[in-house]
């Protein structure tokens, strides 16, 4: 695993950006610029140049929680693939 992505704490909160959209619920994002295949477990539909954030949720196995800026703030799982 990359150093960048060793040094993620638990809760902490990342940007993303969605590269690509591959089959049903894989996607590419960019996170500081490291491509990372992610596979997309809210069913939530996301484009190319969307930005996200993510929220760490464990640090081994790497995983994530996709946050949405809204008032009512929901959580979707998002599992990367490192």
């Amino acid at each position: 695993m990359k150093p960048m992505l060793q040094s993620l704490k638990l809760g902490q909160k990342v940007w993303a950006t969605v590269e690509e959209v591959l089959v049903q619920n894989e996607i590419i994002v960019n996170f500081q610029g490291e491509l990372l295949r992610v596979s997309n477990q809210t069913f939530r539909s996301l484009r190319p140049g969307q930005r996200i954030q993510l929220a760490v949720t464990t640090v081994a196995p790497l995983g994530f929680q996709l946050m949405e800026s809204r008032k009512r703030e929901r959580r979707h799982m998002v599992d990367f693939s490192i």
